[in-house]
């Protein structure tokens, strides 16, 4: 299996491929997350383990308050996830 991790539409999102044709398998995105930090997924388990974090100002239209510290907003989050 072939794992993308990234944002759609400001969200963090991961997708599942199948090796051999590249079909999707599944695809989860979590409106709790705007960031996936790190990941892992355990040989023969069907466990996906993912860790990342929550930016409310990454949302505004403002685009500087992303990366100021002084008014970024972070909320960490971690989940697991099968088939």
């Amino acid at each position: 299996m072939i794992y993308l991790t990234g944002r759609h539409e400001g969200y963090a999102s991961i997708m599942k491929f199948q090796k051999r044709n590249a079909a999707l398998r599944w695809w989860a995105w979590f409106k709790q997350l705007t960031n996936i930090r790190a990941y892992a997924q355990v040989p023969d388990d069907d466990h996906f383990y993912a860790c990342g974090d929550y930016n409310t100002n990454e949302l505004l239209p403002n685009p500087g308050s992303q990366t100021d510290l002084t008014t970024a907003t972070y909320t960490a989050g971690l989940f697991r996830i099968t088939n």
